[in-house]
């Protein structure tokens, strides 16, 4: 448990569930440039129901920025060469 960075536990679970709710509406991620506002607002509006917690933009917008991002592809390259060189290291 990271006591430094106290409160964005729940700022990332009110971004994820803004992202969600932006998702069901639209039947797609958001646009980081165009749809800030709206994750913001719906973020803000999550937090007020959890409690006393403040909305720290910042981290939404990098969640944000990074939601369409895929990493299936590279992870699958990387996976394939570690598993290779495991297999020629043990000599099977």
């Amino acid at each position: 448990m990271d006591l430094s960075k106290f409160g964005s536990s729940e700022n990332l679970h009110a971004g994820f569930y803004a992202l969600l709710h932006y998702f069901n509406e639209h039947n797609s991620l958001p646009k980081y440039n165009t749809d800030t506002t709206h994750i913001l607002e719906n973020s803000k509006k999550l937090l007020s129901l959890q409690g006393e917690f403040e909305l720290n933009s910042d981290l939404i917008k990098f969640q944000l920025k990074h939601c369409n991002n895929e990493f299936a592809a590279i992870s699958g390259i990387v996976g394939g060469i570690a598993a290779q060189e495991i297999i020629k290291f043990t000599g099977k």
